[in-house]
């Protein structure tokens, strides 16, 4: 029984993490940025491109943009 219950904590776990909203997520990938700020995917790599900025976050060749930071930058800025 022990396992029973171990795989179905382990389920319960893996559920949750699934369910994270993503005002709630530190770092989104490309694809969901571009969705939750509402610009493209292509102005979102080349901002990330740019060197020294505090917003991306490099997972190998993974590019992450660090939500709060992002919008940081974003309410400083007036045209991008």
């Amino acid at each position: 029984m022990n396992d029973i219950n171990t795989k179905e904590n382990i389920n319960k776990d893996v559920i949750e993490i699934k369910e994270i909203k993503l005002c709630e997520k530190y770092a989104l990938p490309i694809t969901d940025a571009a969705k939750y700020f509402n610009i493209g995917q292509h102005m979102l790599r080349e901002l990330a491109s740019i060197s020294n900025n505090d917003y991306t976050l490099r997972v190998g060749t993974k590019i992450l943009i660090k939500r709060e930071k992002f919008e940081e930058y974003l309410n400083k800025r007036s045209v991008l």
